[in-house]
């Protein structure tokens, strides 16, 4: 009885573990289909999130370098926007001058019609007064020379008759009139005439002469003013902040006229390089523990101290003669002066190396090749040039 307990329990656990380890193989089983399951989609999780991360990156270096071109465009436009209002500044400028002179020649042109009707008016009254004493001069002439002469038939007496206009006899007979009495009149009008005339054209030259003086003085302030526009004063302030803190995005900023004829009084007209406030060819420092900021400063004050106006410095006439004259002394640098003849007709200008920044970079060509001809005489103003020519380019 007990072995037949023990072997039915025995068949049942048997079957129990059978069946358990079946179910133990089967959750096994689906234990590895979910692992790899998992596996695979981690896996996709971390491929697809290295892609996101990549896109990601090169989105962002791409807006990046979009929004670095749209900036550096944005520096262009306003650039070229800021040399577009001076132009416009400088056109509205010869705009009103214009006007300002066509107002001026009308005015002239109203005063002169005016002044041209009065002498007209004038010599037409002298002309018409002129007439009837000639005239009468002549019939008195007339009597005088009748008179002279041996008596005759007696005459009636001389009857003068009241007209408006002289055109007529002014006597009832007909005198005797001497011809050479007659034409000494005529030439004498004529003289005067003549006379009359010279004065006026001589009147006119000198109204001429000095309306053609005004209208020079004008046009040279003008000039002068357009001139300040396009080069405004430099100053510590305005030095350090465009050369050293805030440098514009290009160097090659159009200045002038923009002329390239490089003729003798049409030279190249190359922009102004603003590096070249920063060469330090003849420099002589006694502290030689001087930083770099100090430097400049010096500099900078230097330029301040010694150099002209721009607008005085630049020009577009070619230099064709060159002479340098002596040696400035100052405390920090060595200065040299230079007398040049500009143009074809060799007009004498001065400057002096603390001038070179203000310059047309194209007189440092012209310069250094006419130095060029005595080398060794030149060789440090040549080494001078050299650099300032680097610094542009």
């Amino acid at each position: 009885m007990v072995e037949s307990i023990l072997e039915r329990f025995t068949k049942e656990h048997v079957a129990n573990a059978s069946t358990m380890t079946k179910e133990i193989s089967d959750s096994a089983d689906v234990c590895k289909s979910l692992t790899k399951k998992v596996e695979k989609l981690t896996a996709d999780t971390i491929e697809f999130m290295e892609d996101y991360k990549n896109t990601y990156n090169s989105n962002i270096v791409t807006t990046n370098k979009a929004i670095q071109n749209d900036l550096a465009m944005e520096n262009k436009i306003m650039d070229a926007l800021a040399i577009k209002e001076e132009k416009c500044k400088v056109l509205e400028t010869q705009l009103h001058y214009t006007e300002k002179q066509v107002d001026d020649l009308q005015s002239e042109k109203a005063v002169t019609r005016s002044c041209i009707s009065n002498v007209t008016g004038l010599l037409s009254n002298i002309i018409e007064t002129r007439e009837p004493m000639n005239s009468i001069t002549g019939e008195k002439c007339g009597s005088k020379v009748q008179s002279n002469e041996p008596p005759k038939a007696p005459v009636n007496p001389l009857v003068i008759k009241k007209e408006t206009k002289c055109k007529e006899k002014l006597f009832n007979d007909e005198p005797i009139i001497d011809d050479e009495g007659d034409k000494d009149p005529d030439e004498a009008k004529l003289k005067r005439h003549k006379a009359r005339e010279a004065e006026l054209d001589e009147h006119a030259c000198i109204v001429r002469e000095a309306e053609e003086k005004e209208k020079a003085k004008k046009e040279a302030q003008v000039t002068l003013k357009i001139r300040m526009m396009l080069f405004p004063k430099w100053t510590l302030k305005r030095i350090q902040n465009e050369v050293v803190d805030l440098p514009g995005q290009c160097w090659l900023d159009p200045v002038a006229s923009f002329d390239v004829q490089n003729s003798q009084d049409s030279q190249l007209d190359l922009p102004l390089a603003l590096k070249a406030f920063r060469y330090r060819a003849f420099v002589k420092f006694v502290d030689a523990l001087l930083t770099d900021s100090k430097a400049g400063q010096m500099l900078f004050a230097f330029y301040l101290k010694h150099m002209k106006p721009q607008h005085e410095n630049w020009s577009i006439h070619k230099i064709i003669a060159v002479k340098v004259t002596r040696l400035i002394e100052t405390e920090s640098f060595s200065n040299e002066k230079f007398k040049v003849g500009r143009g074809s007709s060799c007009q004498a200008y001065e400057f002096t190396l603390a001038d070179l920044p203000c310059l047309n970079p194209h007189d440092w060509i012209v310069l250094y090749n006419m130095l060029l001809r005595a080398k060794e005489k030149y060789r440090p103003l040549m080494i001078l040039l050299q650099l300032m020519i680097k610094s542009y380019i």
